[in-house]
C-alpha cells in the first residue's frame, strides 16, 4: 500500500513537471512557431496536432507550413516570375473588397472539400504556388491541405494585413 502511494506520488510529480514544461513550450510556440519545427522533425503526430482547436492547432499549422515574406512576394512579382501562382484563401466578399494584383481566389472553404485542389492541380504545372489569407490561420491550413494532397505550397507570412502594412498602404482590407 505504501508502495503504491509512494509511486503515485513520484507520478503526480513528474507530470506536474511535464505540465509545466509543455505550458511553457505552448507559450512561448504561440510568439515563435519555430519553436515546434524541432519537435514536429522528431516525430510529433503532426495530423492530429493541427486539427486541435484555435491557436494551438495554428501554431502547429505555422510550424508545419513553409514560410515566404511579403518582401519576397513583392520582388518575385516585381520580376514578372511567371511561375508564380498567388492563391488568396479567404472568402468571396473579402477577396472582392481587395486583394493582391494578380492573386486568384480559391477559398479555404473549396479546398477543405476538395474542389479547390482540383482547381488548383489544374493550374499548377509550371507554377509554384504561394497562399495568403488575412493574417495566417486559413493560409496555413491551407497549405497544410496541399501538402497532404501531394501538391507543394508555401504561406506568405501574416497575409494581406503585413502586404498592406509593408507594401501598399493605401490597400484596403475589410477588417
Amino acid at each position: 500500500m505504501v508502495l503504491n502511494i509512494l509511486r503515485l506520488r513520484i507520478w503526480l510529480q513528474i507530470s506536474a513537471y511535464v505540465l509545466i514544461i509543455l505550458s511553457v513550450l505552448f507559450c512561448w510556440s504561440l510568439y515563435n512557431p519555430n519553436v515546434l519545427k524541432i519537435f514536429i522533425r522528431t516525430g510529433l503526430p503532426v495530423d492530429y496536432l493541427v486539427n486541435l482547436p484555435g491557436a494551438l492547432g495554428s501554431t502547429f499549422l505555422a510550424a508545419n507550413a513553409p514560410q515566404i515574406s511579403v518582401e519576397e512576394v513583392k520582388n518575385l512579382i516585381d520580376s514578372n516570375d511567371k511561375s508564380l501562382l498567388l492563391i488568396d484563401v479567404r472568402m468571396t466578399h473579402e477577396y472582392e473588397y481587395s486583394h493582391i494584383s494578380g492573386a486568384i481566389l480559391v477559398p479555404l472553404s473549396d479546398i477543405e472539400i476538395g474542389t479547390g485542389i482540383q482547381k488548383i492541380r489544374l493550374m499548377l504545372p509550371g507554377h509554384r504556388i504561394i497562399t495568403y489569407c488575412g493574417s495566417n490561420p486559413r493560409s496555413n491550413r491551407a497549405v497544410y491541405l496541399l501538402q497532404k494532397a501531394g501538391i507543394s505550397a508555401t504561406n506568405m507570412t501574416d497575409g494581406i494585413r503585413e502586404w498592406k502594412r509593408k507594401i501598399e498602404p493605401s490597400m484596403p482590407i475589410p477588417y
